[in-house]
């Protein structure tokens, strides 16, 4: 009997436990629901003017507001702004809808338009426009001078550097790109990505995967077949020559080639032994090869080159006023002798082994010049010439010849 009695305590005291448990939990669920409804209260003004932060018209409860409009002479602060935001220092919004204008500006999210100097944004759909911005994921445009996108883009920056550490779809357009991969274009004196899924253009080109386009003076990837460019660095599968040439003009010229598989670039810097004025020889070019076997293939090229003095002088000591000038006024009036020349050429070639090759083959040259002692590199044999006073034209049929070692 008494211990009947134990047990039914035990038992009865279990279950109350239990139930002041629940209890303990659904108060606990109300207070922490009404220190949310407290903490973060909702309130709505279609009009909010104020000077800095609880200076307005909101009061010490203005960043728990949904405003219309928001003038705020510095310091502008609202949850949401659903139309209008002004600030002549700097705007914190959670959730904006429509244009927000400050030099400063800090919105988790916005959809519409962001103005200012710095605007920094969490989640952006719409425009930013100023000097620096900041967005975590962005879809719409960046336009500014430092565009920086930490996560994802879907869009277009637009600025004199734009930044994307994780992924782009879309165009980066300014002085200098930067994404780790990139579904569009780049176009800038500077592109650089780790995959690229596109188009690069520019002066300077870096894609470490690459499938695509490269356009550009320098162009640089691992794995690139068609690159467009001057000089062509190709880690994989990439052709680097540097050929000695000599030409029907007595031209002789160092020329760099390097490339892909199938297209390539050429930069050269030689010598005319024949001119009496010394000139030296500047050109550059796009090449493809036509691979007829391992031995044998044939090369045409596009070069466009020209044919200058250059002086040269050699100071010693300082010189006085005077005497700078005087050199400032030679260079001035210095003549460079200048001579232009465009060439197609279609050259077979012949590979001795892996590294040395040799070719010759036909051309067709264009040239032009102002100065009529030039006429004496011009060809004595010509398919169409037309001499004036102050130009002197000839398209005319020569030939060159070269070794080139691959490397």
């Amino acid at each position: 009997m008494k211990k009947s009695f134990i047990i039914t305590f035990l038992v009865l005291f279990y279950n109350a436990s239990l139930l002041a448990q629940d209890s303990l939990a659904i108060k606990l669920d109300s207070i922490s629901e009404y220190q949310q409804n407290v903490q973060s209260p909702k309130y709505k003004a279609f009009f909010n003017l104020g000077l800095w932060n609880t200076i307005s018209t909101n009061g010490y409860k203005t960043k728990y507001y949904t405003n219309n409009i928001s003038l705020n002479l510095v310091y502008g602060r609202s949850e949401n702004v659903s139309g209008f935001a002004f600030s002549g220092l700097y705007n914190q919004i959670t959730k904006a809808k429509g244009v927000v204008i400050s030099p400063f500006s800090n919105i988790e999210n916005i959809s519409g338009v962001q103005i200012g100097g710095v605007q920094i944004g969490d989640c952006v759909n719409g425009v930013q426009i100023g000097g620096i911005h900041v967005a975590r994921d962005i879809k719409g445009i960046q336009i500014g001078g430092l565009n920086n996108v930490i996560w994802n883009m879907q869009g277009t920056q637009i600025g004199i550097i734009n930044l994307a550490y994780k992924n782009i779809r879309g165009a980066q357009i300014g002085f200098f790109n930067n994404s780790e991969k990139i579904k569009g274009v780049q176009i800038a004196m500077g592109n650089e990505a780790d995959t690229l899924v596109g188009v690069q253009i520019g002066g300077f080109n870096y894609a470490k995967v690459m499938k695509g386009l490269q356009i550009g003076i320098i162009n640089i990837s691992d794995n690139n077949k068609y690159p467009i460019g001057l000089v062509n660095i190709v880690k994989s599968g990439g052709d680097m020559n540097l050929a000695l040439t000599f030409d029907d003009m007595q031209n002789m010229v160092v020329s760099f080639r390097s490339g892909g598989q199938s297209l390539y670039g050429i930069v050269g810097f030689g010598y005319n032994i024949y001119s009496p004025h010394t000139h030296f020889v500047l050109e550059g070019g796009l090449g493809a090869h036509i691979q007829l076997s391992d031995k044998f293939r044939i090369d045409t090229e596009i070069i466009a080159g020209i044919l200058t003095k250059i002086r040269t002088s050699i100071r010693v000591g300082e010189q006085s006023k005077e005497e700078e000038e005087r050199e400032k006024e030679i260079l001035r009036n210095y003549d460079h002798k200048t001579l232009y020349r465009f060439v197609y050429r279609v050259l077979p070639a012949y590979n001795i082994n892996s590294n040395i090759n040799i070719f010759a083959g036909p051309t067709l040259n264009f040239l032009q010049t102002s100065k009529l002692d030039n006429l004496k590199l011009f060809s004595s044999h010509s398919l169409w010439k037309d001499y004036s006073p102050n130009s002197f034209k000839q398209l005319y049929i020569g030939w060159m010849i070269g070794v080139g070692y691959r490397f």
